[in-house]
């Protein structure tokens, strides 16, 4: 079986009659397209809110990130994704609440996936933002007359980013793994419902084929977050 699997070949799906490892990759555009989308919107709105309640420290700002950062954390994703389709979806008929398509159709379960990811750069970064903004360089950065805004964005979050990158590098694998539950409720037709409708139909080798595709790609994400630490600091750059 190992001497097969390393070379990709897991077997027949019993259920859909084709090789496994050609169905993962069949399915494999739709979880990734949903994964880059959600990663895309935590990103975002992770640093941003996270930068901003940092400098914002103690404001009515700060206060409203760190509780929505609290409850990002602490909601369930099947619940938060019923919860867009019965009321955006169902009741003000906004947004497509299943199947994938268009740029709508990845609005609720790109919102759902991201939620949590979201939080946990939020806190992290806004944590970070706080060890540096009192260091002597920013003092400095400031003296030499460098508008706010370069201030915080250019030497304050590069010095700030190594944690940062390794709870982003993180949550791209766990965007990718969470997608199981995200996809059963939205019924998107990527890797996650493949990997639920395996186990149901007892189809092992594709369940085998999709949890070794979801490992390989945890584990070069990891690989991509130790290399770049080199990048961004130039006292652990690799010889």
């Amino acid at each position: 079986f190992i001497k097969q699997a390393v070379r990709g070949n897991f077997g027949q799906s019993t259920r859909w009659i084709k090789p496994a490892s050609e169905l993962v990759l069949s399915r494999m555009p739709a979880t990734l397209e949903l994964g880059a989308f959600s990663f895309s919107i935590a990103i975002i709105l992770g640093l941003f809110s996270g930068v901003t309640s940092a400098t914002k420290r103690g404001s009515w700002l700060d206060k409203i990130v760190r509780l929505g950062s609290l409850i990002g954390q602490s909601m369930p994703r099947f619940w938060l994704g019923l919860m867009l389709i019965m009321i955006v979806g169902v009741q003000l008929k906004l947004l497509p609440t299943s199947g994938r398509g268009g740029i709508a159709h990845l609005i609720l379960p790109g919102l759902t996936l991201s939620w949590y990811s979201v939080a946990a750069i939020s806190r992290l970064t806004r944590s970070a933002m706080l060890n540096v903004m009192g260091a002597d360089y920013i003092k400095m950065a400031r003296l030499k007359g460098n508008p706010e805004w370069v201030v915080v964005w250019k030497h304050g979050l590069k010095n700030a980013a190594i944690p940062v990158v390794t709870i982003a590098g993180l949550q791209i694998a766990h965007v990718i793994g969470q997608a199981v539950i995200v996809e059963t409720v939205f019924a998107w037709p990527g890797l996650g419902k493949l990997i639920i409708d395996a186990i149901f139909a007892r189809d092992y080798a594709v369940v085998q084929a999709a949890v070794s595709m979801l490992s390989a790609i945890y584990i070069f994400i990891n690989i991509g977050v130790d290399l770049l630490y080199g990048l961004l600091d130039p006292q652990i750059r690799y010889a």
